[in-house]
This record gives C-alpha cells, sequence and structure tokens, in this order.
C-alpha cells in the first residue's frame, strides 16, 4: 500500500456507553479507545493476559512501535518500539510466554521495497532494553501479508506474496512452515493445497490449524477453508473442510475461542463487518451478531482466556476503536436421577440421559465434569461421562463450562440397592469325633452385586451365629472350630452396605465318642481267659464285640468286621493248632465313624496219657508244684481245689480272671460251672468262690442275642442258682458273668 492515501480520511471515535446484549448470549461491549496513531495491517500476539500490538502503516509512513493491552484493567500502555525496524503487513505469534514476529515490508521507496525474513522474540519478563531478541532468519523467501497461528509449543507460518517494486508482478506463496522455538529452527511442512494466497486467515482450535481466505492476484478472491493435523502423515495432513457460505474476501480476521473459530470483517470490493463461526466437530459455518463498528478489514484480534477482543483496521478511514466479544453459552443439568441397582451392572449402575443442555442449544463449549461419592471427588474428565456407572448411594455430578467463568451446574443421581445377597451356605456337615475338638467347615460362598467385603467399614456384615449343642457367633464366612457332639445349627447372615441381609443355614453333626471292646472269653472252667484247651473244655471261644456311643444305625446296630472276615457282633474262632492268634473287630456307626480293638486268643495242648485222652494239670502239693495227668474228671475235682490246667511253667494265680488285670480280687480262684450240659434249657450255675456282691448272668445265643438275663447277689463261697430258659431252639448257648459291666467268665451251654 502507498504510504500517502489518495482518498479523503476522517476518523471517527465512537464511544459506546453500554453492552449491546444481542439473541443466543451474544453480546459486543466496547473498550478502551487505542490511544496510539492510526494503522492497518499491524502485527498481534498474546501473552498472559496481555495482549501485545505495534507496526503496521498510515498516511503518515510505517510505524515501528509497540503498545500493550491489559486486558483486567482495560488500559493500553506503550512500550520500546521494535527494534526491527518499521514496517507493515508482519506476522506474529505467540508460543508459551513469549511471542514472536516476523516478516512484512516496507514500501517508502516504490521503487526499491524493503522486504524482510527476520525472526524476533519478545519476552515481557525481560528488561525493556533486553526484551526483544533477533532468532535465526526465516530460510524461505521473504514476503508479507502472510497466515500464522501456534498449536501447542509450535508455531506455523504460510502463504504470503512478494513483490520487488509496486508495478512488478507479485509472487504468491502457498508454503507451510513450522517454528520450534526452544530449537530456534523452521522445518517445512506440506505445502497449503492449491494455489498461493496472500491476506488470508489462519487460527488453530485445540489441536489442528485452520486456514483459508485471501487472494491470488487481485481478482481471485477466495472462500475455501482447510484444516491442518501437524500429527497426521505428510500426504494427509491436510483436509478440506466446508466452504465459507458468506462472500469471499481478504484481510478478514481471525480468532477462535470456546472451542470455535471465528471470522471477521474483510473486503471483497468493499468491506464487511460481519461475524462467521465455525463449529469444527460439525464442520458447519454460522453467522452470529455482526461487528457492531463500521465494515473494514485488517481488524486486530485477540483471544485471552475465554474472552476476544477485536477492533481498529481500515476502509476510507482508519479506526481506532476497541471491542470486547462474548458468546456467552449457559448450562443446564437433567433433573436429578434414582435408578436401582442390577444384578447384571453390578454394584454401580449406568445411568443415561445425564447430559447437560446449552444455551444456545447448538453450544459446542468445552466441558469439564466432577464425580463426588461420599463426600470426595473419585472421578475427573472432560465432556460427557460416558460408559461410566455410578456407585450405590447417593453421586453428585457437577459439569462446568472452564471457559465461561461460573458457569456450573449439578444434579443428584441416587443408586438404590434393594437386592438381597445371595448365600450358598456349604451341605449338612457331619464329623466323627474328633478328641482336639477342631472341625473344619466349608466357607459359606455368597454373591452380591457390591462388594460386600470392601464395604464392611460402610456398614457390610458377613458372620454367623452357631445354635443347638454348641453356642458360639463369628465373623467372616468361617465357622470352623470346635463343635460339642451332637446336632449344632450354623446361621449364617450376610448384609450389604444398603441393609439389604441373606441368610442360610447348615448342619453340623458331631458323632459321640466311639469305642468298641473285645471282653474276655472262656472255654473251660477254671480255664485262663482266651484260652483254647486241646482236649479238655470248649473246642473254641466265643468273641463278642461291645461298642459304646457313636449313633446307631436306625436298626440300634452297628456295623462290625472282623478280620475273619465276619460281620456279625459276635464270633465263634476254634483254631485248632497249638499258638497265639490275633482277632480284631472294627465297627461303623452311622455317621461313618469306626473304632477297633483286638484280642489275642492262646491254644493249648493239655492232653495227655497213652491214648491222648487224660488231661495235664498242675497243681500246688506239699511237695510244691506237679504236674499231674489226669482223666477228665478227675482233672476237674483237682481243678476244683485249686488246680490248674496245663503245665507248670506259669505261676498258679489267686486272683479272679479279668483282661488287662484283676477285676474280682478272690481269697481262692473263682469258677463257674453250669450242670447239666448239655441239657434240655434248664441247668444249675454253680459259682465258686466269688467275693461278695452283685453279678448279672446273662445267656446269649452264638449271634449275640440275650435270651436271659438276670441280676443275683452273692454271699457264700458256693452259690448254686438253677437257670430255666425260655422255650429255645436246639444249639451252642453262652453263660457269661459280668461284674462291674465287665465279662470275667463265660460258660459254653449245649442245650439238646
Amino acid at each position: 500500500m502507498k504510504k500517502n492515501f489518495t482518498w479523503p480520511l476522517t476518523l471517527f471515535f465512537c464511544f459506546v456507553l453500554s453492552t449491546f446484549k444481542l439473541a443466543s448470549q451474544e453480546s459486543w461491549t466496547p473498550r478502551k479507545t487505542f490511544p496510539g496513531p492510526e494503522r492497518f495491517q499491524s502485527v498481534s500476539f498474546v501473552i498472559g493476559n496481555y495482549f501485545y500490538m505495534g507496526l503496521g502503516a498510515n498516511d503518515g509512513g510505517y510505524l515501528s512501535d509497540f503498545w500493550k493491552y491489559d486486558v483486567v484493567n482495560d488500559e493500553w500502555t506503550q512500550l520500546p518500539g521494535f527494534p526491527g525496524g518499521a514496517r507493515n503487513s508482519a506476522s506474529g505469534f505467540s508460543i508459551g510466554n513469549k511471542g514472536y514476529v516476523c516478516f512484512g515490508s516496507n514500501s517508502s521507496d516504490e521503487m526499491n521495497w524493503l522486504w524482510y525474513k527476520d525472526v524476533w522474540e519478545y519476552d515481557p519478563s525481560a528488561p525493556e532494553a533486553m526484551a526483544w531478541t533477533r532468532k535465526n532468519d526465516f530460510p524461505g523467501h521473504e514476503r508479507y501479508l502472510a497466515l500464522a497461528f501456534t498449536i501447542g509449543n509450535k508455531g506455523y507460518i504460510g502463504a504470503g506474496s512478494y513483490r520487488f517494486a509496486r508495478w512488478t508482478i507479485a509472487d504468491y506463496y502457498n508454503d507451510f512452515w513450522e517454528y520450534d522455538p526452544s530449537a530456534d529452527h523452521w522445518t517445512q511442512k506440506p505445502s497449503i493445497p492449491e494455489e498461493g494466497r496472500n491476506a488470508g486467515a489462519g487460527i488453530s482450535i485445540g489441536n489442528k490449524g485452520y486456514v483459508g481466505f485471501g487472494f491470488y492476484y487481485y481478482d481471485t478472491r477466495k472462500k475455501d477453508w482447510w484444516e491442518y493435523d501437524p500429527t497426521a502423515p505428510e500426504t494427509s495432513a491436510w483436509t478440506r473442510k466446508a466452504e465459507f457460505p458468506g462472500e469471499p474476501r481478504y484481510h478478514t480476521s481471525g480468532f477462535s475461542f470456546h472451542n470455535k473459530g471465528y471470522i471477521v470483517g474483510g473486503a471483497n470490493y468493499s468491506p464487511f463487518n460481519d461475524l462467521w463461526e465455525y463449529n469444527p466437530s460439525t464442520d458447519q459455518w454460522k453467522q452470529k451478531t455482526n461487528f457492531p463498528g463500521d465494515p473494514r478489514y485488517s481488524i486486530i484480534t485477540a483471544t485471552i482466556g475465554n474472552r476476544a477482543f477485536l477492533g481498529m483496521g481500515v476502509w476510507a478511514v482508519y479506526y481506532k476503536d476497541f471491542w470486547e466479544y462474548s458468546d456467552d453459552v449457559t448450562i443446564s443439568c437433567p433433573s436429578d436421577a434414582t435408578v436401582y441397582a442390577t444384578w447384571n451392572q453390578g454394584c454401580g449402575q449406568f445411568v443415561p440421559g445425564i447430559e447437560p443442555l446449552f444455551t444456545p442449544s447448538d453450544a459446542n463449549p468445552r466441558l469439564s465434569w466432577t464425580h463426588i461419592w461420599r463426600g470426595s471427588v473419585i472421578r475427573t474428565g472432560e465432556g460427557v461421562p460416558t460408559n461410566t456407572t455410578f456407585p450405590v448411594r447417593d453421586n453428585i455430578l457437577i459439569y462446568s463450562l472452564p471457559d465461561y467463568a461460573g458457569q456450573t451446574c449439578s444434579l443428584r443421581i441416587t443408586v438404590l440397592d434393594t437386592l438381597t445377597p445371595r448365600l450358598t451356605p456349604p451341605p449338612t456337615q457331619k464329623f466323627c469325633y474328633d478328641p482336639g475338638n477342631q472341625y473344619r467347615i466349608p466357607y459359606l460362598q455368597f454373591a452380591d452385586n457390591c462388594d460386600i467385603i470392601a464395604d464392611i467399614s460402610q456398614g457390610a456384615f458377613i458372620g454367623y451365629t452357631i445354635t443347638g449343642a454348641t453356642n458360639r457367633s463369628g465373623l467372616w464366612p468361617d465357622a470352623s472350630g470346635s463343635f460339642n457332639p451332637g446336632t449344632s445349627i450354623i446361621n449364617w447372615k450376610v448384609k450389604d452396605p444398603s441393609g439389604n441381609e441373606g441368610t442360610a443355614q447348615t448342619t453340623v453333626i458331631i458323632d459321640q465318642p466311639l469305642s468298641v471292646n473285645i471282653p474276655n472269653s472262656y472255654s473251660a472252667l477254671f480255664g485262663d481267659p482266651n484260652t483254647i484247651y486241646i482236649g479238655y473244655g470248649l473246642e473254641g471261644l466265643l468273641l463278642t464285640a461291645m461298642p459304646q456311643g457313636g449313633t446307631r444305625f436306625s436298626n440300634n446296630n452297628y456295623m462290625y468286621s472282623w478280620s475273619n472276615g465276619a460281620s456279625s457282633r459276635s464270633i465263634w474262632v476254634s483254631p485248632s493248632a497249638v499258638g497265639t492268634y490275633t482277632y480284631s473287630v472294627s465297627i461303623t456307626d452311622s455317621l461313618g465313624c469306626t473304632a477297633t480293638d483286638n484280642i489275642s486268643i492262646t491254644v493249648k495242648d493239655v492232653r495227655c496219657g497213652p491214648q491222648m485222652n487224660r488231661v495235664i494239670v498242675c497243681s500246688n502239693t506239699r511237695q510244691g508244684l506237679r504236674e499231674l495227668c489226669l482223666k477228665p474228671a478227675d482233672a476237674f475235682v483237682a481243678l476244683l481245689f485249686g488246680a490248674k490246667l496245663g503245665n507248670c511253667n506259669q505261676p498258679i494265680t489267686l486272683a479272679g480272671p479279668g483282661r488287662n488285670g484283676s477285676i474280682i480280687e478272690q481269697n481262692k480262684e473263682a469258677s463257674i460251672q453250669a450242670y447239666p450240659n448239655p441239657n434240655k434249657g434248664s441247668f444249675h450255675l454253680v459259682m465258686n468262690n466269688f467275693s461278695a456282691g452283685q453279678y448279672e448272668i446273662r445267656v446269649m445265643d452264638i449271634s449275640g442275642r440275650t435270651i436271659k438275663q438276670e441280676r443275683v447277689y452273692v454271699n457264700v463261697s458256693n452259690y448254686v442258682m438253677p437257670v430255666y430258659l425260655p422255650a429255645t431252639a436246639k444249639g451252642i448257648y453262652v453263660v457269661r458273668v459280668n461284674a462291674n459291666n465287665k465279662t470275667v467268665f463265660t460258660q459254653k451251654l449245649i442245650v439238646e
């Protein structure tokens, strides 16, 4: 542009005392008028809460001054001038807390324009005299009217044009470059599609850049719109977006806030003051309320926080007005929601319909949310929480618009849990008696839509109470420990944090202590216990298992298993060879508990004489112990008077017979005899040398079944009692004498 314009110049200063409140929450608010010289095609950038602007040209020539605008206090302050020289149509951008200025031209000499490719960095924290630092020059061609924007910590510049002098043909560029301030290095990137341009617009929205507009030679005005993605492969970095629906234009200005882009003013043979909004999420343009100032181009723009500022520019006259634009968005939350927990979603429930509403309805502001539960923040995020579940009890969801101060709303989401925990108790447990009284119970299995164990501190409960034979209680799903014999009931209880309670029971049966004893058995009167004498007395012994405790079967009996394979309670054993034989019995009760006992049987051969029809007895004579070979009848008499069956290699005992030691202490050896034997069911029982006391007389068959039972009191040394059996079958029977619940004598009986 020429140093001096040929059209008349009139300056208008518009002082507006109120904010223009428009439809759809838009507002235009006038700010303090720029106090410096009027200008156009100046350069600007933003650092923190300050807007920096300078350079440009007016009818007085090219400018090198620089200014700072404080948006908080609405104040302009002039700074030391730009050291790179007066120019216009430069490009500016900011990265972090520093600003950058490059390019531009100075056509004071119409035949020899000055062109720039220098790059300057401005640091507002440095002393004023050192605030500007020259960086490495741009490696491409000099130019002016280039477009620029910032993404992250990189600056991007492209397009623009160059001409040697006013009347020479211009070169238009579409190259595109990235500047890394940390390395002070430029990197060429894929060019902007289509032919070159100048006086276009460039902005960034989020992590992408957008460029468009301008002209390619004077009569080729543009209205295209392109998106640049620095993370995409170079072949697909540029994407054409929706074409601008208004008139094509150049020297239009752009800015972005609230995740949207804005284009304002410009010219196409005549100036504009329209304002357009671009929504990148929908790729749509929407016309907004016009800029309230006069139509113009080369408007300077700035976005500071969530506030947009713009003004100045030129068309026929220079403008120094400055405005703040607000496209306010209000937020409202849906009504509070109450939902019920379900098994398939667990303790947390997905709650639909929690999206906030915006005014205007097509607004797409940046949205943040905070989730509060039990008085603490447990989650935060951006946008609307999707695929998010809310735990049982009250949840507070707070939405806020970071770019719109004070715009928040909240809703309460109450998740109610009415589901009862599901319990799978251990089945009935049956145990044999353990002297250590420790029994292992399987764990209670349970399930709930909530994590009960994690919520014990919040009122959840897992425990049990035991009643019946045992009385105790405890926590957790393990009731192992001590149980008394008998039947106990474990009453399980599981309660979730919402108070829903599930119960179940497990029966525990502890068997009574089970034992078995095989009493002494006798094959001959005056013989040793558990001894069979070949040649005298019975040919065998009746062994009987005597169980105690446990739990009987329904027939009031037990299961018996003898070592010889028998399964009855009593067995008849008759080994025929001399020696010692051991017999054992195992009993099993209805709970499967077992007990065992064993007994050793001795077989002795007491036969003597030439025909082996006499009996050896050991008699205690005046000459000492003597072995006698007697007829059976004489042997019986000898035995009555204290002789002992068999050889004299064993001392004669005066103690009454009994297993594991004496049961009845006698002055002389006790004995019993049944006569006649065999008989017809009646006989006399002779009890010799028994101590005075009470005795039980029992007659049993070989299966152990009692045929007759009677208690007698013996008070003479030779007690004789008649015994009359009920009508019985012929066979072998056993007469048993018991004292103190122990068998002390047995006698084989034959009924014919």
